[in-house]
């Protein structure tokens, strides 16, 4: 991608895995006024076989660092972070996609332009339209989050490359010309299946359509109100996945999982769209956690009878005997058999919030939200609020997770 004028956005190597900058008609939508309460394969230089089984034809993002080694960061803006405080449940494990794998191209472990995210460094790429943000260069007063650290691990014993993505775009320029104290940031994970051609889309993309729908809705006369940002999300989530099956995603898919923070003199609003089972926890100040996802599975009941109304079925806890979400972007071969590309989209009053986790299922797998609660406010207690995404995939690790883990802990 072509940067846009004046901006400078990093994007740091998997294995240095922190932020990547990167900048229809629709049935009715629902908005979901507070959260739950329970709840491509790209081609490389290597064959290899792969326990999540899928194609990898399709598009090519720009080429990045596949390193295998795990690696965090944390980005200060402005501001300490304040004590906070969760509750869920144990959500089990399993890979998506149960078919003989297709063969596929492992990812190079090659370091495109080298650079330590503990130091700044690293390779950058373009985010048009999005906003800038290169580890401290932006102004604080631009941003709506005081630090976001984030933490990958490729868990290679039991993985053989990384599928996870993760995504950070802050500011986030909805507006177009810069309003006092209207802030808005962009923060996403993806957790990728039978390859990663639609993580390195959605990384590439997603954003990018999400933040052409808002400002749409804006040059229309509408008001960003919830209502109004929600069906822009939907939109650009269904335009995204109608990408995906024109540049051949059918047996490949994500889980998305994304967060759009809007800060006003005296609020900050949540909004929290996903597809999949990546999740999204909210901590508040008072010693709560609050989900702000929903877990898209075929083992839920309201799941398997909008599969079956849609002319899909479940068997073996998988979406038509195959996939074990039941909602996605691409997976196209199985669209028809009831997997959506519809997201369930939560908006919540943050104000009082002092952190927002987002993590794939490598971490929910085997801890709660409480468990991901606890760890956040031992780190702020520690003073080190830095450290959490690494905690937090640490714990998993100890706990026997055996997927790809990402964690991303945003402070406002």
């Amino acid at each position: 991608m072509a940067l846009g004028p004046g901006r400078r956005a990093v994007c740091l190597p998997r294995r240095e895995s922190a932020f990547r900058h990167a900048s229809e008609k629709l049935p009715s939508l629902s908005v979901v006024g507070g959260p739950q309460s329970g709840q491509s394969g790209v081609p490389r230089d290597q064959q290899n076989q792969r326990r999540r089984s899928g194609t990898g034809n399709g598009v090519r993002p720009a080429e990045r660092g596949r390193g295998i080694a795990q690696h965090s960061t944390a980005t200060t803006t402005s501001g300490a972070a304040a004590a906070v405080h969760g509750v869920a449940l144990h959500q089990q494990s399993d890979d998506r996609w149960a078919v003989p794998p297709w063969s596929r191209q492992a990812p190079s472990q090659k370091d495109v332009g080298g650079g330590n995210p503990r130091g700044g460094g690293g390779p950058s790429t373009s985010a048009p339209g999005c906003g800038s943000q290169s580890n401290g260069t932006t102004p604080s007063s631009s941003r709506v989050a005081t630090l976001v650290s984030t933490h990958q691990e490729q868990n290679a014993s039991f993985r053989s490359y990384m599928e996870d993505v993760a995504v950070v775009v802050d500011p986030y320029q909805v507006l177009d010309k810069a309003e006092e104290g209207d802030l808005w940031g962009f923060f996403g994970v993806y957790d990728g299946h039978g390859g990663r051609q639609a993580a390195d889309y959605c990384e590439a993309k997603l954003h990018e359509v999400v933040l052409g729908e808002l400002r749409a809705t804006r040059q229309g006369g509408a008001l960003l109100t919830d209502e109004n940002v929600a069906q822009s999300i939907a939109r650009a989530f269904h335009r995204v996945d109608d990408q995906l099956r024109l540049v051949g995603a059918w047996r490949c898919g994500c889980t998305a999982t994304v967060a759009l923070v809007h800060k006003t003199p005296g609020e900050i609003r949540l909004h929290v769209a996903n597809v999949g089972d990546s999740r999204g926890v909210s901590v508040d100040s008072s010693h709560g956690d609050w989900r702000v996802s929903r877990d898209h599975r075929p083992t839920d009941i309201d799941e398997v009878r909008r599969i079956e109304a849609e002319g899909g079925f479940v068997t073996r806890g998988r979406v038509a005997g195959q996939l074990s979400v039941s909602r996605a972007l691409g997976d196209h071969a199985l669209k028809s058999s009831g997997v959506t590309w519809r997201p369930h989209i939560c908006t919540r009053d943050a104000t009082h919030d002092v952190a927002l986790i987002l993590a794939s299922d490598g971490l929910w797998d085997v801890l709660s939200d409480s468990d991901a609660r606890h760890t956040v406010e031992h780190c702020l207690a520690d003073n080190h609020p830095e450290r959490a995404a690494f905690m937090l995939v640490d714990d998993a690790q100890k706990r026997g997770s055996t997927d790809n883990i990402t964690a991303m802990v945003t402070y406002f």
